[in-house]
């Protein structure tokens, strides 16, 4: 009977050592945590511009498609600032083509005159030819050439008043005032645009801290959109667990509030540090009463499916990486 105690005793001994060495193979080959929490990408809605709100046609946690109004300010301020530049805009062009059209009157007369000195210089020519014959008297020659210098004169002329009158224009600064009157108007169409708040990304929103009549101030923080299709689980792996884990490799998610249900995943990046050492306030180690703790590295992983059921920011899940392979 004595034996038998010591043999039982030593047959149970083997089977915690066993199963005690099992468990921990498969520890190290699937590490596991249930640190974990589910994460989606969250659009902060923001206005790019100041104003009264008008209409807020969305309510808390409501689901709305990309392009969907979320939120109208008032836009009649906007109308009003787009009406004044496009009345600055024809103003400019009023001026600047005043000015243009001195420049092109000069540069008629420039045409005309070299006309009259081509018909001028034609003009001697013949005189002279006619001259040599004998045929003319020298004070038509002289005629002639006189008029040839005369046109000459009244082409230079003509070239120095276009000279004077782009001078003017750019000094008038007309077409830069026209540029400046284009960038304000459109600069005005695009803060009335920016009175349509809309969806950029289909999702549900947060609580909508919003209401018409509020005054809204640009950047101002109004409400967050969960984007669909966004969701993934930030897993705190302990530090010894890490050398690993890498990017690529197949994990399975289990969420609490999805019980039963499995979700395929894969690692999709490490964190470069430890979760407190980017808080506001990390810990200082450097004083006698430091205690060695094991470190909790983030984890990001990717879901490869997403339940119908839908999932919830900050919903707590256990997370399993399968270390034997790379593979997805």
């Amino acid at each position: 009977m004595k034996y038998v105690k010591w043999i039982i005793g030593i047959v149970v001994v083997v089977i915690a050592g066993v199963g005690g060495y099992f468990y921990w193979h498969h520890s190290q080959i699937y590490p596991s945590t249930n640190d974990a929490y589910v994460q989606a990408e969250v659009i902060t809605i923001s206005p790019q511009i100041s104003g009264r709100v008008s209409t807020v046609p969305v309510h808390d946690h409501q689901h709305v498609n990309q392009g969907q109004l979320l939120v109208q300010i008032d836009p009649e301020p906007f109308r009003i600032a787009v009406q004044a530049a496009e009345a600055k805009l024809a103003l400019a062009g009023k001026q600047a083509g005043a000015a243009g059209s001195d420049v092109t009157a000069a540069r008629a007369a420039v045409e005309q005159r070299q006309a009259t000195l081509t018909q001028a210089a034609a003009n001697a020519r013949r005189m002279r030819k006619l001259y040599e014959q004998h045929t003319i008297p020298k004070a038509s020659l002289d005629d002639a050439v006189a008029a040839l210098e005369s046109a000459r004169a009244a082409l230079a002329q003509a070239q120095a008043d276009v000279k004077k009158a782009r001078q003017e224009q750019a000094a008038a600064g007309h077409q830069a005032s026209l540029e400046v009157a284009q960038v304000a108007l459109e600069q005005a169409r695009l803060q009335l645009s920016y009175t349509r708040i809309t969806a950029p990304a289909s999702g549900e929103l947060g609580r909508v801290d919003v209401q018409p009549g509020d005054m809204v101030q640009l950047g101002q923080s109004l409400f967050p959109l969960v984007e669909d299709g966004s969701f993934w689980v930030a897993a705190n792996f302990k530090e010894t667990d890490l050398p690993r884990i890498r990017a690529g490799q197949p994990a399975k998610v289990t969420v609490d509030m999805l019980p039963g249900v499995a979700l395929k995943a894969y690692v999709q990046s490490v964190a470069p540090a430890s979760g407190t050492a980017f808080s506001l306030l990390p810990p200082e180690n450097a004083t006698g009463n430091w205690v060695k703790v094991t470190q909790r590295i983030p984890v990001k992983i990717a879901l490869k499916e997403i339940p119908q059921r839908p999932l919830r920011i900050g919903a707590s899940a256990e997370v399993t990486v399968n270390t034997s392979g790379l593979r997805k």
